[in-house]
């Protein structure tokens, strides 16, 4: 059984832009926050960065141009 409350952090990387962002998925991947762009050179650990919904409308349209880091 998944705990669908439980959610985990991850850098992903925009292929047409370079761009990292934090998103922060449940256990059955759904998207519920994220953060960014975050710079490259300055790359804290995924779970100190606070997510929003902000931009997750924005990622779920650009969702097929993200890899995870």
């Amino acid at each position: 059984m998944i705990d669908d409350t439980r959610t985990t952090k991850h850098f992903c990387q925009h292929t047409g832009t370079g761009e990292i962002f934090v998103v922060e998925l449940t256990w059955n991947r759904i998207v519920v926050g994220s953060y960014g762009p975050v710079p490259a050179d300055d790359l804290r650990p995924p779970e100190s960065y606070i997510c929003t919904t902000k931009i997750n409308a924005w990622l779920e349209i650009q969702k097929e141009m993200l890899i995870m880091i």
